[in-house]
């Protein structure tokens, strides 16, 4: 008799007891976030390291809640987007290299994996998800590593002019190899990743200070209010006046 390999693999899953032995193997993985959210974006399982990030004891204490309980607003926008993302078109994200901003303001850089999943009717009640911190100094990373000298450059000067042509300089390699070779690893063209970082920062100062937003683009390295309105809105989906109006976490 022909069985058919889904349904055997129904099967199995239907008799499981629950994620349990899923989560006790994520365990072992130091510096990996595992976890599943359904699609009101709320945490059904997490390994302790998503739980200790979330700044949390036990995984009793993320259970049923957001992203945004936990993240500052425009950190847990962002993985609000990528998980919808994943649930409305079912394309799943593969070791993407991003910046995560944590409620101190740190920035640490992690490769994202996110995948739907399917229930019993075929349709997507959800996104699982791993999140790795990336060491710059470490062989399990070499990738980054290569780049952890822009990277930092980057970091330190985003508010001021960055020429891609410098950026090639510090790596030995030509501007078409240097872009080439950025892409690869962060999924998007190095103009695009800065702009990205200048967003990151914008947020942060719109919701934690009464700068005005003319300022703010000045400060983040825009220097034109225009097109700071105009990237920032592409980024975020708001204007920079309508996210401060969202988030502001002032007196």
């Amino acid at each position: 008799m022909t069985i058919e390999p889904w349904a055997v693999k129904r099967a199995f899953l239907d008799s499981l007891d629950s994620l349990g032995g899923l989560e006790a193997l994520f365990e072992n993985f130091p510096n990996l976030w595992f976890w599943v959210k359904d699609t009101e974006g709320r945490f059904i399982t997490a390994n302790q390291n998503v739980v200790k990030m979330c700044g949390r004891r036990t995984e009793t204490d993320v259970i049923g809640r957001t992203d945004f309980e936990f993240f500052p607003k425009h950190t847990a926008e962002a993985f609000q987007r990528d998980d919808l993302s994943v649930v409305k078109s079912g394309i799943k994200i593969v070791d993407r290299v991003e910046p995560i901003t944590l409620e101190d303001g740190s920035i640490r850089w992690h490769s994202t994996n996110k995948v739907p999943l399917y229930g019993r009717d075929g349709l997507i009640i959800g996104v699982a998800g791993t999140t790795r911190e990336m060491q710059a100094g470490s062989a399990a990373d070499p990738l980054y590593a290569e780049f952890a000298g822009v990277i930092e450059h980057i970091n330190r000067n985003y508010s001021q002019p960055i020429e891609i042509e410098q950026l090639a300089r510090m790596m030995s390699l030509s501007i078409s190899q240097f872009e080439r070779r950025f892409k690869q690893i962060f999924q998007e063209a190095p103009v695009r990743f800065i702009v990205k970082i200048r967003v990151n920062e914008a947020c942060k100062l719109l919701v934690n200070t009464r700068q005005p937003v003319a300022w703010i683009a000045r400060a983040t390295g825009f220097f034109d209010q225009s097109y700071f309105s105009k990237q920032f809105s592409r980024r975020m989906g708001l204007s920079p006046r309508q996210y401060r109006e969202k988030y502001y976490q002032g007196g």
